[in-house]
């Protein structure tokens, strides 16, 4: 991305006055959409550029919609079910990306892939609910009731007795509203070399170029 200077600033504003966009803006001067938008933010639009900027934010919209029906269309027919080897998968990829290493255990902010981690993991290796021992950490300043409510619904089982809560000193101001929860299987040496192998697998099978340099 280019440094900001003076004549570049005054670019932007000037097109941002033009109705130009941000996506625009950011495309024909090569910065950041972040930097732009920042950049844009206590810009006036002149009042014979406001219709320009209206109607490209209607065609950015149209053009949006389309593009979600269309990936809704293709990706409908590439994925019309989930078995039990592609839930294997999702347990391998996401661990892989989620998890620790020395014990088995998940941590994340994010309800949704807590839910589709959980029940690929039950659905293929069998985790009963009494074997997952449950940790949250969030801000000081956040209801510990609604947050114990709130993963019970996520994680399928009532956690009130047995989750362990950390609180963290400061607010939730930028933080997810229920903070972030850690799931750790007991007993579950066998489970972390299962889906070890698993990443293995799969990256062999994706980068075989690669086999004999990352062998271990």
């Amino acid at each position: 991305m280019k440094k900001i200077n003076v004549a570049l600033l005054e670019s932007i504003v000037n097109a941002r006055q033009k109705g130009y966009s941000v996506p625009e803006i950011s495309r024909n001067y090569q910065v950041s959409k972040s930097t732009a938008s920042r950049i844009c933010k206590n810009v006036t639009i002149l009042p014979e550029f406001v219709k320009r900027l209206e109607d490209r934010k209607r065609t950015s919209t149209i053009v949006s919609e389309e593009n979600w029906k269309k990936a809704e269309v293709e990706m409908s027919q590439l994925c019309d079910k989930i078995d039990l080897q592609d839930k294997a998968l999702i347990v391998s990829a996401l661990y892989w990306a989620e998890g620790a290493k020395r014990d088995f255990s998940f941590t994340n902010t994010d309800p949704k892939m807590v839910a589709v981690f959980l029940t690929c993991l039950r659905d293929v290796f069998g985790v009963k609910d009494e074997e997952i021992k449950v940790s949250i950490r969030i801000f000081e300043d956040l209801i510990v009731g609604e947050a114990i409510k709130f993963w019970s619904f996520v994680v399928g089982f009532d956690i009130s007795s047995t989750a362990s809560i950390h609180l963290q000193t400061g607010s939730k101001k930028g933080k997810l509203k229920y903070g972030m929860i850690r799931l750790r299987v007991k007993r579950s040496s066998l489970l972390l070399k299962k889906v070890t192998v698993l990443q293995k697998k799969i990256f062999n099978f994706t980068n075989p170029h690669f086999v004999n340099i990352f062998s271990s």
